[in-house]
């Protein structure tokens, strides 16, 4: 028996980065990735919840230069990583947080950009690839279906 798992990646930000995709028999499909307003995405998310699998997000830590930028903030995007949490509990979606700099161990594996789409937002294209570095690791996927195109996932 095949198992399907349905995977949504966020990159948290003011332009929040989601990309949700189906892994099945060693595919990623991909089947949206764009960006929405960080509230926007958290009230989608929510609504749609129980239609995931997994969740993974890139890590957001509060630092002393993003603190001076941030005064008087009620730091949204930590909002947004503990709405995500709570959703995620609530309805038995696992979990997991990858760092910032983990997105390029993919586009080293990958070999260059050009498995990515083009995009207007750079938020859309790092979801896209903690997505897509998740699918690889966790579930040995060989290919990236993309609407119009399939893209191969060389040997580590």
């Amino acid at each position: 028996m095949r198992y399907r798992t349905r995977v949504i990646a966020f990159d948290p930000g003011e332009q929040t980065g989601v990309a949700i995709g189906t892994i099945d028999a060693n595919v990623l499909e991909v089947e949206h990735f764009g960006w929405d307003r960080w509230m926007d995405a958290a009230y989608r998310f929510k609504r749609g919840a129980e239609g995931f699998d997994h969740c993974v997000y890139e890590s957001w830590k509060l630092t002393a230069r993003g603190a001076k930028n941030l005064k008087g903030s009620d730091m949204p995007w930590s909002q947004f990583i503990g709405m995500m949490k709570m959703v995620c509990h609530d309805n038995d979606i696992t979990l997991s947080v990858q760092e910032p700099a983990e997105k390029y161990v993919i586009d080293a594996r990958m070999g260059d950009l050009d498995y990515l789409p083009k995009g207007e937002v750079e938020h859309h294209r790092d979801a896209l690839r903690h997505l897509i570095k998740y699918a690889v690791e966790n579930h040995n996927v060989k290919s990236i279906e993309y609407e119009t195109r399939t893209v191969e996932v060389p040997e580590p």
